[in-house]
Parts: structure tokens; C-alpha cells; sequence
């Protein structure tokens, strides 16, 4: 990847943080609180491998990205969606 490449992928982290405080940690956060009772104890100390999980995917996020941008207008969107439609249905 160029520098290009890694400046798009530290934004793509720090948006991933941002959004997922604003999701997970503003907007349902009532209801995170409501089922607390249902959730297993021990999954805090496991919170790490989230986060690494998350940066290695905003890094295969942009490298897709980078290594297929060829400026060739919708079908390379297409192409795109494709591929990372693949990635989190083998992911999730």
C-alpha cells in the first residue's frame, strides 16, 4: 500500500472506534443495560480480540480497495461490494 493507502486506513480505524461508541456505547446503551443479566461474565477480558479483529479488517478493508480501484466507474463499485459482501458473510 502507498501512503495514500495508510492514511485511508487509519481513518477507517478511527472511524470504526467513533461509530462503534456512538452505536454500541450512546444509542443502545439502555439497552445493553436492560439484558446485562443475560450476558456472560468473562467477555470483558476477551475485549482485546474484538479490537484486533477490527483493525486487521479495516486493513483488508482498504488494501480490497486499493489494490482494485481502477477508476472504471459502477461495475468496479459492484465488484467491490462483491467482495467485501463475500468477506463478512465468511466473517459472520
Amino acid at each position: 500500500m502507498n501512503k495514500q493507502g495508510w492514511i485511508s486506513f487509519i481513518a477507517v480505524v478511527v472511524l470504526f472506534f467513533v461509530l462503534g461508541y456512538l452505536v454500541d456505547g450512546v444509542l443502545l446503551a439502555s439497552s445493553y443495560e436492560a439484558t446485562k443479566d443475560l450476558w456472560r461474565p468473562d467477555m470483558m477480558s476477551l475485549m482485546w480480540v474484538f479490537y484486533v479483529i477490527m483493525v486487521v479488517g479495516a486493513f483488508f478493508f482498504v488494501l480490497v480497495f486499493s489494490r482494485g480501484f481502477e477508476g472504471k466507474g459502477i461495475m468496479e463499485g459492484v465488484r467491490y461490494g462483491l467482495y467485501i459482501g463475500i468477506w463478512m458473510l465468511i466473517c459472520i
